[in-house]
C-alpha cells in the first residue's frame, strides 16, 4: 500500500511540478510580450502627436488629417488604460509565484526519492506538504498539461485527437491576437497616409 502511495505521490509532484514551470514559462512570456507592446504603442504614440502637430503639410495626402490630433489623443488614452491594466495582471510576480512552488515542489520530490517505501507516517507529511503547496498558488491552465503531454513527457498519458486540437486552436488564437495587436498601429498608419482621391 506505501509503494502504491510513494509512486502516486511521485507521479502526481513530478506532473505538477513540470506544469507549474510551463505556467511559470507562459506567463513570464505574456509579460515581455506586454512589455514589447507597450514600448511598440508608446513609440507609436509618439510619432502620431509630432505628426499632428503640424497637419498642414500633410493635408493634401491624408484622408482625415483633421482628426489626427484627436485619433492621437484617443491613441494616448488607449495606451495609458493598457498600460495600467497590464500592470494589473501582474504577470511578472504570478510567474515568480510560480517558480518558488515548482522549486518547492522539486524539494519533495527529492525528499520523496529518499523516503523509504515502507514510512507511512513520512509520505503522509509528504502528501500534506503537496496539497498545501498546491493550494500555495495559481493553478496552471489546462494548456500546460497539454504543452507537457504533447512532448511525450508523461507516462500513461498521450495526446488525444481532441487534446491536438485544443493545443492547435490555443497556438492559432495566440498567433493571431498577438498579430492583431502588432498590425493595428501600421494598419492605422496606412489608412492615414492613404492618399486622398
Amino acid at each position: 500500500m506505501s509503494t502504491q502511495l510513494k509512486d502516486r505521490l511521485d507521479r502526481n509532484i513530478w506532473i505538477t511540478r513540470k506544469c507549474r514551470i510551463n505556467a511559470s514559462e507562459r506567463l513570464l512570456n505574456n509579460a515581455k510580450f506586454l512589455d514589447f507592446l507597450n514600448v511598440y504603442f508608446s513609440i507609436f504614440t509618439i510619432l502620431l502627436s509630432i505628426f499632428s502637430l503640424d497637419t498642414s503639410k500633410f493635408s493634401e495626402t491624408m484622408i482625415n488629417s483633421d482628426k489626427l490630433p484627436l485619433f492621437s489623443l484617443a491613441i494616448s488614452v488607449v495606451l495609458t488604460i493598457s498600460i495600467v491594466y497590464a500592470s494589473s495582471l501582474g504577470y511578472r510576480d504570478r510567474s515568480a509565484a510560480l517558480k518558488q512552488n515548482y522549486i518547492a515542489l522539486q524539494s519533495l520530490l527529492d525528499r520523496l526519492a529518499v523516503t523509504d517505501n515502507e514510512d507511512t507516517k513520512s509520505l503522509l507529511i509528504i502528501s500534506d506538504e503537496y496539497t498545501d503547496l498546491l493550494d500555495a498558488v495559481e493553478n496552471h491552465l489546462e494548456i500546460d498539461m497539454l504543452n507537457l503531454m504533447r512532448h511525450g513527457s508523461v507516462p500513461n498519458h498521450t495526446m488525444t485527437i481532441s487534446d491536438q486540437w485544443r493545443w492547435f486552436f490555443y497556438c492559432v488564437r495566440q498567433f493571431v491576437f498577438r498579430f492583431l495587436l502588432i498590425t493595428a498601429p501600421i494598419c492605422c498608419l496606412i489608412y492615414l497616409f492613404m492618399p486622398m482621391r
